[in-house]
């Protein structure tokens, strides 16, 4: 029989002669030969012939008979076959059936396997899908799907004939399922799956065994060891194994998910980081059983990890968060999201950008899992401190609204490249308009995010970065015009006031960009051969661009690169031609940007460079809204006012922000508008709706489109002007001129102003000659169409003012304008009788006869205020006596506060009110009228910010806003200084959305446009510099506070011989001083924040206490004490505004070149000798300098009322009982010295602390009393402030308001007013001998005695007090003469960091003189130890007499108590460099009787000087 069997090559014959061992050894080598020559159906493709063959021998293998002899094979030699590692393929029944797996297994990992069609369905399979195989044979079935469902066949019997099966051939299946044999063999892998499946439907000890290899796995942390192939000590393989596992079927994994509580838990960072990853993605399987029992110690576990230390956890943690939002487990969506929520906050910012990046992925895919609270979490880290995650932020949420606005949602893959979700973006639905509207708040936060940003004048990146985003997220240009126009619709109609005006904002410096870039190309083109004016003017230009960019210096350099190369390549001028052209479509422009950038990408050089290129012309290119949006455009706001008229519902809210998109468009895109097939459906469909809004916005449409440049030639055509839309368009205007509808009047100007500049002057005079009398007909108070007549007469007034200023001026000087009109008492019984001040005036009532009085009122404004525009002197002196009678009108109704009767409504006199201070701003921006308005009119005008209806206060704020943007005098800024005063606003309006705020926001826009940068660049001087420049508007604001109605006089300082009467007197008069401070410092905050010159500021502070109240002094009813002591007032409120400069904003002073600060004489005279202040006194209370000083930059507390306390505890002498006592201020004592601080370090290298204005003793004394207390001794003089200190505040999280850190001020030159010199030094100045040159910072600051006594001498005598008013030196060793720096203000962001000022010293003059300065203490160590208390209050008063001669004291100096000698015929005695009186530095002098301490300081003097 054996004869019959051709056995293979290698394969010995099965005998029966042989033994039972070597025909069971024989039979194994048959088998092997056979299930290796398997492999042969993955070698040939299934067109070959060979793969019959092979696919013969796989039917035979695959009889039921042929694996049954395998089950005989002997296990006898399995141990010694362990040991031979060569021969262990060769051993026992385990080992036949792990080499047939591996064979199976390998079939599908061939070339030739992959080329076939079965393949290509099998990849489109989701994780764990498999092919049932138990179906019957179809006869259409083809050959790949026979042999698979052989194999797994084959592969189950074998498997099945071993019980239990053996952890060899587990290995095998296990390692086929993970990587990297799931990724590189897809194929191989769906085999091995679905074996495994086929497996646990027949054979349910198969799945037990896995249940417990994967159980005890989990305990020991890895497999065992027979797992060779997976990976038997490789931990991460075993997670991998259980994740994959998980796929097929939880019941196989689930001992061991029971045992990842462990791992979560484990102290190594690894291992918690991988079973974080194995929680994640086990929540795949929709049997996945987590958080479903409340006791779930793995569940809480794995968010615990939320909080783990290690930043990869953490990291993990975010990334499976998507997993688990993603899958249909919504009972775990709850605690995700809130842990999502914290770590949004994280300190890490590579955790707040995975945060945001992955809460976006997610909700492109599933937008319902996603609350609205964590995608609001996420829009706040647009405001983050980090530029990384706020761009992030800023990219990824504009990137998901462009999403839902413009496709469906997205397929989510994980990132083992499976897709967990089933719809793709074509089966799946559009979004619904409620998913549309959940995202609509992103635009609110980017532009209220915009609006912080463009505030604070910082962080370029952000800004740059959400313009850029406009034009590809917001209005997207890669979509077709008509969704665009949708989508800009909808944006604009979902955004709030607030972020609308940026939107226009955003817009506006669009169009400046592109109009910025058509100079540079027109001066390019137009210049033939580039002279010298030229290049500067052109390099001029440029840079004043490249300054609104992120990193202007690069794109400068860039720039010179890019206009070289338009000026020489004609090309590349060409695209930039094309791209800024009028009449464009965003297709013709993309596709040449996409050229320029490839021509230019080569020129600039690197990769860096390239990208700055490239962000510069996305920004500055006009992509999103060209001819075909502005066509569709157009189209939509007819269809918009069509639904109007009809009365329907989703027009009513659409309606005026539709025709305001249009008005914002017209303005900065009239390009896009120009043609006249737009502009004929703007007549057509707009103009003739005879909605009053929608005429107004076509009227203003057309003047802006006419406007053009390139169009308006067009115009000129006479062929143009033959053509029906234009003929139509002036019949049209012409009727509107005309109109006498009330709600028509700003229509009927429009066109009025349009009609003269179409038809030309000519014929527009000759066409208003003939209406003018009709016009004038209907000017009288029972007029319907008087208001338009007014504003149309105005127009017309303007198109000729020499023509027509004899009949103005005729109807302004008569009484049709005065009593007739404006001050008439008529009124009706249907006017308004209730009247709601916070609506806005524009949106108040009209009362019958109100409308005449207010657009009268108005055309004597516009017609007087065109005073420029005459030429004959004649005729201005017509204008200026009319305009003196019209402004004495407004005067007198704003002092009767518009009240001429008795039944006046109040909706009608606030409207006068408001119209009358308008006027008055308008007039008063004339120069020629500038001297007509009195302090009386100054101060009445600007107390209209504190106006009892709020509608009236935010109508003169933004009047003054309007004006000050034009050429309104910068005194009229003042009135933002009265914000706080007289305001009648509720809770709600003093939040961070009331009038308070708009003040402040208005004032830091005004004076960052009119510093003293503006006026240089402007090259503005003499008077015209004084009225742009915003430094000199404290002066004014101070003269406005000063004169308050509340304030008669400023208080002395409370004593102890006050009565209660007298003291609740000056408590008030504090409490009234402190609110006027508190306002004085809402104008300095504002010129600080405006990068204002503080120095300048300084300056006019300083020169304005040399001044007086010129309208006090024109009174001749007042004596010259009671004008001095009106005077006062100005001067204490400057005090108070020096003080607060040099605590609250860290003023630094130095000496710098400021131009000299002009005031308006009608305010201020400069005073004689006599009269004017003390220099070196401070008129302000000592409580409020005091609380200054304590507070040191801390803002106060809303609503802090002084007391009588506060006053009182001035002079209340602390405890005697071992503690030095303070000398204070008392009524007798008309100047005060403050008490400064010092801090030295002693020899043993302690320092004693003292705190400012304290009395008790350091720490060292208390515990060790040996050394000798010296005491600083000071005037009690008004004039000195403590040194700030520094108070270093936490950043915040998000982008807040600038806050202030404390900074040593530093030397300057004093102003002359003050009585300094130019080199005098402050005594003040700390100068700490052992610090290394480091400025001190500390909670308790301290001073050291100067040692400069000598040098102080030669100079001229200056009183220590000056230093109240003087700039403060730099707490440094150096003197005065080697200290220049600019002013500055120091300030502390979350963004830029405050560098550390360092200063260097020579180490050899330092060691000198801290050598005496020991050598000094130890010989006054030597003379004093232990003194009791009395000793020590004697040493005190001895030491007294010898001012600032001992250096290194720890203990606090304190103030004198003696009163200023009189001499005999009642003057003052003579008084030394230090303000005391020589007799009694005599006195003192002899009580002292030593002189130690004095001949160590010479002997430091003279060395100073020496070395000087």
């Amino acid at each position: 029989m054996a004869k019959d069997v051709d056995y293979p090559q290698g394969c010995l014959p099965i005998e029966p002669t042989t033994s039972v061992s070597q025909q069971i050894e024989r039979l194994r080598d048959v088998y092997i030969h056979i299930f290796h020559s398997l492999r042969g159906l993955g070698e040939f493709t299934t067109d070959s012939p060979k793969f019959n063959q092979y696919y013969e021998l796989l039917q035979t293998v695959s009889q039921e008979d042929f694996l049954k002899p395998i089950s005989s094979l002997s296990d006898e030699r399995d141990d010694a076959l362990e040991e031979d590692e060569e021969k262990k393929e060769t051993g026992s029944q385990i080992t036949v059936t792990r080499i047939l797996l591996k064979e199976i297994l390998n079939i599908p990992s061939c070339s030739s396997w992959t080329k076939n069609v079965r393949r290509d369905q099998k990849a489109k399979e989701g994780p764990g899908t498999s092919v049932d195989f138990n179906d019957d044979e179809d006869d259409d079935e083809d050959k790949i799907d026979r042999v698979e469902r052989l194999l797994v066949d084959i592969a189950k019997r074998a498997i099945g004939q071993i019980e239990p099966v053996p952890h060899e051939v587990l290995d095998v299946l296990f390692y086929h399922i993970i990587n990297p044999q799931r990724t590189n063999f897809k194929e191989a892998r769906y085999l091995a799956e679905s074996i495994i499946n086929a497996c646990l439907t027949d054979f349910d000890s198969f799945g037990a065994t896995i249940h417990s290899v994967m159980t005890s796995a989990a305990k020991e942390g890895k497999l065992p060891k027979q797992f060779e192939l997976t990976g038997s000590n490789n931990r991460n393989k075993f997670f991998e194994v259980l994740r994959y596992l998980h796929y097929i079927s939880y019941d196989l994994v689930s001992g061991a998910v029971q045992e990842l509580n462990f791992w979560l838990q484990s102290e190594n960072g690894t291992y918690r980081k991988e079973a974080v990853k194995i929680v994640g993605m086990l929540t795949r399987d929709p049997h996945c059983q987590f958080g479903m029992d409340n006791n779930d110690a793995t569940w809480a576990a794995f968010l615990t990890a939320s909080g783990d230390p290690e930043e990869e956890v953490r990291h993990e943690f975010v990334e499976q968060s998507k997993e688990i939002l993603i899958s249909n487990h919504s009972h775990l969506r709850g605690h995700v999201i809130s842990s999502l929520a914290r770590l949004g906050k994280d300190d890490s910012e590579l955790i707040r950008i995975a945060v945001v990046e992955a809460v976006t992925q997610v909700a492109k895919s599933k937008l319902e899992v996603i609350s609205d609270r964590l995608l609001k979490a996420c829009a706040e880290r647009m405001k983050d401190k980090k530029p990384k995650v706020r761009e992030r932020a800023i990219k990824t949420l504009m990137d998901l609204y462009f999403h839902l606005m413009t496709s469906r949602p997205q397929p989510f893959f994980t990132r083992d490249g499976n897709k967990q979700t089933k719809e793709t973006s074509e089966s799946s639905q559009m979004y619904t308009d409620s998913e549309k509207e959940s995202v609509q708040f992103i635009p609110d936060f980017v532009f209220d995010l915009y609006r912080i940003l463009k505030r604070s004048n910082s962080h370029h990146d952000a800004r740059f970065t959400i313009e850029r985003y406009l034009q590809k997220y917001l209005v997207p240009f890669e979509v077709d015009a008509p969704k665009r126009v949708q989508i800009l619709a909808r944006l604009y109609r979902g955004l709030e006031d607030i972020p609308r005006m940026m939107f226009g904002d955003v817009i506006s410096r669009s169009s400046q960009l592109r109009r910025a870039l058509m100079g540079i190309l027109s001066q390019v083109g137009n210049s033939k051969k580039m002279t010298p004016e030229n290049s500067a003017q052109l390099k001029e230009r440029i840079h004043r661009l490249c300054q609104l960019f992120p990193e202007p210096v690069t794109l400068e350099k860039i720039m010179i690169v890019f206009v070289n190369q338009i000026a020489e390549n004609e090309e590349a001028f060409n695209l930039v031609k094309k791209i800024m052209a009028d009449k464009y479509t965003t297709a013709e422009n993309q596709n040449s940007v996409l050229a320029l950038k490839q021509i230019l990408e080569k020129k600039v050089g690197s990769k860096s460079n390239q990208t700055v290129f490239r962000h510069f012309i996305d920004r500055v290119c006009p992509l999103s809204f060209d001819r075909l949006l502005a066509k569709h455009f157009v189209d939509l706001v007819a269809d918009t006012v069509s639904a109007k008229i009809k009365m329907e519902n989703w027009a009513q809210g659409c309606f005026e922000k539709d025709l305001s998109l249009l008005k914002l468009l017209a303005d900065h895109y009239a390009h896009i508008f120009t043609d006249e097939n737009i502009v004929d459906k703007i007549r057509a469909d707009i103009l003739l709706s005879e909605e009053p809004l929608a005429v107004e916005s076509a009227i203003h449409a057309f003047s802006r489109i006419f406007a053009n440049s390139n169009y308006r030639a067009e115009l000129d055509n006479e062929a143009t002007r033959k053509k029906k839309w234009y003929l139509s368009l002036i019949k049209n205007l012409k009727e509107f001129s005309m109109r006498d509808e009330p709600e028509l009047r700003r229509s009927s100007k429009l066109s009025t102003r349009l009609l003269a500049n179409l038809i030309g002057k000519e014929k527009a005079i000759e066409y208003f000659d003939s209406e003018i009398d009709t016009l004038i007909d209907r000017l009288h108070i029972e007029s319907a169409g008087a208001a338009n007549s007014f504003q149309v007469l105005a127009e017309i007034f303007l198109t000729s003012p020499s023509h027509y200023l004899s009949k103005m001026l005729g109807i302004i000087e008569s009484d049709r304008i005065g009593q007739l009109i404006m001050t008439s008492p008529e009124y009706s019984d249907d006017d308004p009788n209730e009247f709601v001040e916070k609506t806005h005036m524009e949106k108040q009532p009209w009362p019958k006869y109100t409308m005449a009085k207010v657009y009268a009122a108005k055309f004597a404004a516009k017609v007087l205020s065109a005073f420029n525009l005459i030429s004959s002197s004649e005729e201005k002196k017509q204008m200026d006596g009319a305009a003196q009678k019209f402004i004495d009108l407004l005067c007198e109704i704003l002092e009767k506060k518009a009240q001429f009767g008795e039944n006046q409504c109040d909706v009608e006199k606030a409207r006068i009110r408001s119209t009358a201070s308008a006027c008055l701003l308008k007039l008063a921006a004339v120069l020629a009228y500038r001297p007509k308005f009195h302090t009386r009119l100054f101060k009445n005008m600007s107390y209209m910010i504190t106006d009892e209806a709020y509608c009236v206060r935010l109508h003169y704020s933004f009047h003054v806003k309007k004006g000050l943007g034009r050429k309104l005098p910068i005194e009229f800024a003042a009135c933002y200084g009265l914000v706080n005063l007289e305001s009648t606003e509720d809770e709600r309006e003093n939040t961070s959305n009331g009038f308070k705020f708009i003040c402040i926001n208005q004032a830091h826009q005004i004076f960052s446009d009119r510093n003293e940068e503006k006026a240089d660049l402007l090259k503005l001087e003499g008077a015209q510099r004084a009225v742009f420049c915003s430094e000199t508007v404290i002066a004014y604001v101070v003269w406005l506070l000063a004169n308050h109605y509340k304030l008669d006089k400023i208080e002395e300082n409370a004593s102890k011989d006050d009565s209660n009467e007298e003291l609740a007197r000056k408590v008030a008069n504090v409490n009234l001083l402190y609110k006027l401070k508190e306002s004085l410092w809402l104008v300095i905050d504002a010129l600080r924040v405006g990068k204002c010159n503080m120095q300048k500021v300084w300056k006019v502070l300083e020169k304005l206490k040399t001044c007086g109240d010129k309208s006090i002094r024109n009174n001749g009813k007042l004596t010259i004490a009671q004008i001095r002591e009106h005077n006062k007032k100005l001067w204490a409120l400057c005090d108070l505004g020096i003080s607060m400069m040099l605590y609250r904003a860290k003023l630094q002073m130095e000496d710098q070149d400021s131009r000299e600060a002009g005031f308006n004489l009608q305010f201020f005279y400069v005073c004689n000798e006599k009269d004017k202040a003390d220099p070196s006194n401070v008129y302000a209370p000592d409580v409020l300098i005091n609380d200054e000083k304590q507070r040191n930059g801390k803002l106060p507390k809303a609503g802090r009322v002084f007391h009588v306390s506060d006053l009182t505890s001035e002079f209340t002498p602390p405890p005697q009982n071992n503690e030095s006592i303070a000398s204070t201020s008392s009524r007798n004592t008309s100047k005060r010295g403050g008490g400064n601080t010092s801090l030295n370090k002693t020899k043993g290298g302690k320092s004693s602390k003292r705190r400012s204005g304290g009395s008790k003793l350091s720490d060292d004394e208390e515990t060790a009393i040996k050394v000798t207390p010296a005491v600083k001794k000071t005037r009690s003089k008004r004039g000195t402030y403590d040194l700030p200190e520094e108070d270093d505040e936490d950043a915040e999280e998000v982008i807040p308001a600038p806050k202030r850190r404390g900074a040593p001020p530093v030397s300057s030159e004093p102003s002359s007013s003050n009585g300094i010199t130019k080199n005098a030094i402050s005594p003040k100045k700390q100068s700490s001998r052992k610090s290394n040159g480091k400025q001190i910072s500390t909670e308790e600051t301290v001073t050291e005695h100067s040692s400069d006594d000598e040098e102080i001498k030669n100079s001229t005598e200056v009183s220590l007090d000056n230093i109240g008013l003087s700039p403060i030196l730099n707490q440094s060793r150096r003197s005065a003469r080697t200290v220049a720096e600019k002013a500055k203000i120091t300030a502390s962001t979350p963004l830029v960091a405050s560098n550390p000022k360092s200063i260097k010293r020579k180490r050899g003059n330092e060691s000198q003189e801290t050598r005496e300065e020991e050598k000094e203490a130890n010989h006054r160590k030597k003379d004093t130890k232990s003194p009791s208390p009395k000793k020590r209050v004697s040493i005190r008063r001895g030491s007294s007499s010898t001012s600032k001669s001992t250096t290194a004291s720890p203990l606090k100096q304190t103030t004198s108590r003696r009163k200023p000698a009189v001499t005999a015929n009642g003057s003052s005695p003579k008084k030394n460099k230090y303000g005391l009186s020589l007799e009694e530095e005599d006195n003192d002098e002899e009580e002292q009787g030593t002189s130690t301490t004095r001949s160590s300081l010479r002997t430091r003097t003279s060395t100073r000087l020496t070395k000087k």
